[in-house]
Protein backbone atom coordinates (compact mmCIF):
# COMPACT_ATOMS: atom_id res chain seq x y z
CA UNK A 1 0.00 0.00 0.00
CA UNK A 2 1.92 3.54 -1.05
CA UNK A 3 1.35 6.36 0.70
CA UNK A 4 -2.41 8.14 1.49
CA UNK A 5 -3.96 11.17 2.82
CA UNK A 6 -6.67 11.02 4.97
CA UNK A 7 -9.61 12.91 4.13
CA UNK A 8 -10.21 14.96 7.63
CA UNK A 9 -14.35 15.45 7.85
CA UNK A 10 -15.07 11.89 6.13
CA UNK A 11 -12.41 9.80 7.14
CA UNK A 12 -11.98 8.42 3.90
CA UNK A 13 -8.03 7.05 2.63
CA UNK A 14 -7.58 8.75 -1.01
CA UNK A 15 -4.77 9.08 -3.00
CA UNK A 16 -2.06 11.72 -1.64
CA UNK A 17 -1.72 14.46 -4.17
CA UNK A 18 1.55 14.67 -5.92
CA UNK A 19 2.60 17.59 -4.40
CA UNK A 20 3.57 15.89 -1.13
CA UNK A 21 5.15 13.22 0.23
CA UNK A 22 6.49 11.72 3.53
CA UNK A 23 8.92 8.71 3.90
CA UNK A 24 9.63 7.56 7.24
CA UNK A 25 12.93 5.55 8.61
CA UNK A 26 13.53 2.65 10.01
CA UNK A 27 10.18 1.68 10.77
CA UNK A 28 10.23 -0.43 13.04
CA UNK A 29 12.63 2.28 14.91
CA UNK A 30 14.18 1.66 18.30
CA UNK A 31 15.84 5.64 18.89
CA UNK A 32 16.05 7.86 16.31
CA UNK A 33 12.75 8.08 13.47
CA UNK A 34 14.15 10.18 10.15
CA UNK A 35 11.19 11.68 8.46
CA UNK A 36 11.65 12.79 4.80
CA UNK A 37 9.90 15.32 3.38
CA UNK A 38 9.05 16.02 -0.17
CA UNK A 39 7.35 18.96 -1.61
CA UNK A 40 6.69 20.51 -5.21
CA UNK A 41 6.72 24.03 -3.36
CA UNK A 42 7.38 26.02 -0.55
CA UNK A 43 5.01 25.10 1.86
CA UNK A 44 4.21 26.29 5.69
CA UNK A 45 4.33 22.48 7.17
CA UNK A 46 3.98 20.77 10.27
CA UNK A 47 5.45 17.34 11.52
CA UNK A 48 3.99 15.53 14.68
CA UNK A 49 4.19 12.45 16.05
CA UNK A 50 0.81 10.32 17.73
CA UNK A 51 0.31 7.93 20.05
CA UNK A 52 -2.47 5.32 19.23
CA UNK A 53 -4.52 7.01 21.45
CA UNK A 54 -4.99 10.06 19.73
CA UNK A 55 -2.73 12.13 21.96
CA UNK A 56 0.13 14.30 20.70
CA UNK A 57 3.46 12.91 21.73
CA UNK A 58 6.20 15.37 19.89
CA UNK A 59 6.06 18.07 17.19
CA UNK A 60 8.85 17.81 15.20
CA UNK A 61 8.74 20.69 12.90
CA UNK A 62 6.27 23.54 12.30
CA UNK A 63 7.81 25.70 9.14
CA UNK A 64 7.83 27.24 5.91
CA UNK A 65 9.87 24.05 4.13
CA UNK A 66 11.48 24.60 0.81
CA UNK A 67 10.28 22.68 -2.54
CA UNK A 68 12.46 19.99 -2.63
CA UNK A 69 13.19 16.95 -0.20
CA UNK A 70 14.12 17.72 3.57
CA UNK A 71 15.24 14.99 6.29
CA UNK A 72 14.37 15.81 9.77
CA UNK A 73 15.45 13.19 12.67
CA UNK A 74 13.69 12.51 15.91
CA UNK A 75 15.15 11.02 18.86
CA UNK A 76 12.70 8.93 19.90
CA UNK A 77 14.41 7.39 22.64
CA UNK A 78 12.27 8.39 25.66
CA UNK A 79 9.18 7.26 23.86
CA UNK A 80 7.88 3.83 25.14
CA UNK A 81 7.72 0.82 22.44
CA UNK A 82 4.41 0.87 20.67
CA UNK A 83 2.99 2.37 17.88
CA UNK A 84 3.17 5.76 16.43
CA UNK A 85 1.47 8.20 13.71
CA UNK A 86 3.71 10.43 12.03
CA UNK A 87 1.79 13.17 10.69
CA UNK A 88 2.58 16.06 8.12
CA UNK A 89 0.30 18.32 7.65
CA UNK A 90 1.03 21.13 4.43
CA UNK A 91 -0.72 24.49 3.63
CA UNK A 92 -0.26 25.74 0.23
CA UNK A 93 -1.97 28.07 -2.13
CA UNK A 94 -4.58 28.02 0.30
CA UNK A 95 -4.93 23.95 0.23
CA UNK A 96 -4.55 21.87 2.93
CA UNK A 97 -2.93 18.34 2.54
CA UNK A 98 -2.42 15.80 5.70
CA UNK A 99 -0.21 12.71 4.94
CA UNK A 100 -0.26 10.32 8.45
CA UNK A 101 2.37 7.54 8.03
CA UNK A 102 2.31 4.49 10.55
CA UNK A 103 5.38 3.51 12.49
CA UNK A 104 6.48 0.96 15.42
CA UNK A 105 8.66 1.34 18.03
CA UNK A 106 10.59 -1.54 19.17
Amino acid sequence: MGAHEINNTAGKLNPTPAGASLAVMPNPFRSDLQMIVSLSENSNTSLSIYNMLGAKVADVAEENIPAGSQTYTFDASALPPGMYLCRMVVNCGGKTELVVKRVVKD
